[in-house]
């Protein structure tokens, strides 16, 4: 049993040995065309190449070993006393004669066959190609037997002649070959007759030749309208004649030749073709005209046909229909658009196209439309491709869409990506003809770009205690095109002054405002700004004691990448931070995903995010570049409340406004003294109200709304402040004095009656007394600080007002 397990297994692995190795081999054969019967043409040549070269490689790589010294005579070897008497002309000629000797042993041999070119002329007959072919070679290695390839086995050979004699040719490895001793260069022409092999409906010529640097082929075909194709050539060109067609090609060094041309099959009574259709449509959408470019892809099975019918859309006009074969077409009217009926010269089968370009004229776009597919006539089945471009500045919106589907522009294929010179915007599929697809394009507006904007805006603003105010406004752009920046005022407003580096500027009025005049920067790649600073006088509402009040800053018809406005207000009121509709900006940084190779961090003074705020920078700028150019000088008073505003990006023609609100001084003190009252009052009312909810309730409302009030007007002194005089009146109240003095004359005798002993005084007792004290400690050393900071600012404002 053991026997018969073990033979089993040793042969069931064979069986898997045997396997492998026949589909080894099977995947090693050379892949073949289904369709026409030949070898793979790339795995074909390389057979063909390791037959030439099995040829000419072994006797090419060979070192030639010189020719024996070929003894005339016999050598008589003298003794050691005797002497040899011959002529002198005798000794020379041995002399010569050793000397090539020891020449032809120094000599580098060449290869044995070097092939040069070749030349294939003739015309193609019934059955066969009758071709006449020029070899030319050159031989080396004399006295010495060579092996020439001529041309494959398969060619039958009529007439083999070298420089004009008759040679015997024998075969091996597959060619011809010529078994010579010759030495030099040599001309061989033959007369050939190549077979025809090929599935029907197609002819096919397929023979070895020999691999030369320069390979020529011409030859005639008795057929009109074929194009015949070389797997090898580099440069091909077809002719028509009177009658037939003259090919001609330049091919690539190669051991292999193979033709495939078409052949007029003329009409099959017993069978009909089969055409299928796939058409890849690229609609391209423009102002005034749309243009469809058309690629049709015909399968025809079964049999040939010359006559490809297409339906053109109504409308649509052609502008080119292209295609191989003699391709020629007419129109003629039909129930639906135009029927464009082609015509080849011949029969055509398998596969073929038809490029078609059509166009219509568009006067508005502001309408749907339907998108335009050509539809082939006697067709068994249609399918195709579709994207829209739009070179345009048109905007697409998809209305009805049958039969089709929508994918990805990615799926396009790739011929259809490369040929269009605008952005795919829509791509479709569909399966029948029936396919329809509506589109409505609309005109977008064109909006011309800004041709430029102001890099900075310095603004300076000083108001005085009667109501005027004068703005100093100084902006700083580079300019390329523009001739001019309308500058528009805020009601009331009148320029005092206006410069431009320096130079005074002569200001013209227009719908938009006032003109400023502008110049062109210098420099081509980076242009250098220059800084235009116009004085504006304004009035606005006399301050009272209290109230708020708005400034106004004119707007300009160039967006501004930043602003800064400082304000000096009079110093006899409190103000608040000034307030637009975007919050005061703060330059934060630059931030990148990049990390600069030449640092770890980021470099010190460059850049506007070196200090973090903007106005830091600007207010530099703003000092320097046309500070002392105007003819009415702005002095900036260095007395007063200053204000700063800061922010970015600013839209074309939007005006700035700020609004603040302000507090006479004298006010401050009053309105302190309430709130401490206030206060005050709240923590009376919560601590004298245990009995009474509702005072407890008010009490602690009115504490948190005066002590909030006092933090944010006036800081966290002034909420602490009224803390202690609430405490003190809620003891008197209360009679807490009394209280803590009775407390306080009996301290003395309690402690004479406490009995001194070590278990009253445990760790717990001393920590409690620690923190009480550490308690008071800090309590009165807050208090005290408070109180003389109280008295600082109440003494100091008072002197202020």
């Amino acid at each position: 049993m053991y026997k018969k397990t073990s033979v089993t297994t040793v042969l069931i692995i064979l069986s898997f040995f045997a396997i492998a190795v026949a589909s080894r081999f099977a995947y090693s054969q050379p892949v073949r065309n289904s369709d026409f019967g030949f070898e793979n043409d790339m795995e074909a040549e390389k057979v063909a190449e390791r037959k030439l070269d099995a040829i000419l490689s072994p006797q090419n790589a060979v070192k030639e070993k010189s020719a024996d010294y070929e003894k005339t005579r016999e050598t008589l070897l003298p003794s050691d006393e005797s002497h040899v008497k011959m002529s002198l002309s005798d000794f020379e000629n041995m002399r010569k004669e050793l000397a090539t000797i020891r020449d032809r042993k120094k000599l580098l041999q060449g290869p044995a066959v070097v092939p040069g070119s070749s030349e294939y002329t003739g015309k193609a007959v019934k059955g066969a190609l009758r071709l006449k072919l020029r070899l030319s070679v050159t031989l080396g290695r004399p006295e010495k037997w060579k092996t020439v390839p001529l041309v494959g086995d398969k060619v039958v050979l009529a007439k083999v002649t070298a420089d004009g004699n008759p040679i015997a040719v024998s075969r091996k490895n597959s060619y011809h070959v010529w078994m010579t001793k010759k030495a030099g260069e040599a001309v061989i022409d033959m007369e050939l007759l190549v077979p025809s092999h090929g599935p029907r409906g197609s002819t096919e010529y397929d023979f070895l030749i020999v691999k030369t640097p320069v390979t020529k082929f011409s030859c005639y075909f008795p057929v009109h309208g074929l194009e015949p194709r070389l797997t090898a050539s580099v440069k091909s060109s077809s002719t028509s004649q009177e009658s037939g067609t003259l090919f001609s090609a330049v091919l690539r060094p190669t051991a292999k030749i193979h033709l495939v041309g078409f052949k007029d099959l003329g009409e099959d009574k017993e069978s009909r073709a089969k055409v299928y259709t796939e058409n890849l449509n690229l609609l391209s959408i423009e102002e005034d005209a749309l243009e469809l470019f058309t690629v049709i892809r015909y399968t025809i099975l079964y049999s040939g046909t010359k006559a490809f019918n297409i339906l053109i859309p109504e409308g649509m006009s052609v502008v080119s229909a292209d295609g191989r074969g003699a391709f020629r077409y007419a129109l003629e009217p039909a129930e639906k658009g135009t029927l464009l009926r082609g015509e080849t010269a011949f029969h055509i089968r398998n596969n073929y196209e038809i490029s078609l370009r059509l166009k219509r004229e568009v006067k508005n776009h502001e309408k749907a439309f339907k998108v335009p597919l050509p539809s082939c006539m006697d067709v068994e089945r249609e399918s195709g491709w579709l994207g829209v471009e739009v070179p345009g500045k048109l905007k697409l919106e998809e209305r009805t869409a049958k039969n089709v589907q929508a994918v990805d522009v990615r799926q396009l294929p790739e011929n259809m990506i490369r040929s269009a010179v605008s952005p795919i915007l829509r791509a479709y599929r569909y399966h029948s003809a029936d396919a329809e697809i509506i589109i409505f394009a609309k005109l977008l507006p064109e909006i011309e770009p800004s041709s430029g904007s102001i890099d900075r805006v310095r603004a300076f603003t000083k108001v005085t205690d009667k109501g005027n105010v004068i703005t100093e406004m100084r902006i700083t752009l580079r300019n390329r095109l523009r001739h001019s920046i309308a500058l528009k005022l805020p009601e009331g407003a009148d320029i005092i002054s206006s410069m431009l580096d320096g130079q005074p500027l002569n200001l013209s009025r227009s719908k938009e405002g006032i003109l400023l005049p502008l110049k062109r920067s210098a420099g081509f790649e980076r242009l250098k700004p220059f800084t235009i600073s116009v004085v504006i006088e304004n009035r606005t509402d006399r301050s009272g004691w209290f109230g708020t009040s708005s400034l106004n800053l004119p707007s300009v018809d160039l967006p501004v990448s930043s602003l800064v406005w400082t304000v000096y207000l009079p110093q006899r009121n409190t103000y608040s931070a000034l307030e637009s509709d975007i919050g005061y900006q703060k330059y934060a940084g630059r931030v990148s995903w990049h990390q600069p190779a030449f640092t770890s961090a980021p470099a010190r003074g460059t850049g506007m995010g070196d200090s973090g705020n903007i106005l830091r920078q600007m207010t530099a700028a703003g000092h320097s570049s046309a500070a002392g150019a105007m003819p009415v000088r702005f002095a900036i008073p260095k007395k007063g409340k200053r204000l700063d505003y800061a922010r970015y990006w600013i839209e074309a023609g939007k005006p700035v406004s700020l609004k603040f609100s302000y507090l006479r001084s004298w006010l401050n003190i009053p309105a302190m003294l309430f709130l401490v009252l206030f206060i005050a009052f709240g923590i009376f009312t919560a601590l004298t109200g245990f009995s009474s909810k509702r005072k407890i309730v008010a009490g602690t409302t009115l504490l948190i709304i005066s002590g909030t009030c006092a933090y944010l007007f006036y800081g966290i002194n002034t909420a602490l402040s009224g803390i202690v005089p609430g405490i003190i009146a809620a003891g008197v109240y209360k009679n807490w004095l009394n209280l803590v003095i009775a407390y306080g004359s009996g301290v003395t005798e309690r402690f004479l009656k406490i009995e001194k002993e070590k278990k009253q005084w445990k760790f717990k007792r001393i920590v409690r007394h620690a923190i009480l004290f550490a308690g008071f400690v800090i309590f009165g050393t807050m208090f005290f600080n408070n109180i003389v900071r109280l008295l600082k600012l109440l003494i100091f404002r008072a002197l202020e007002g």
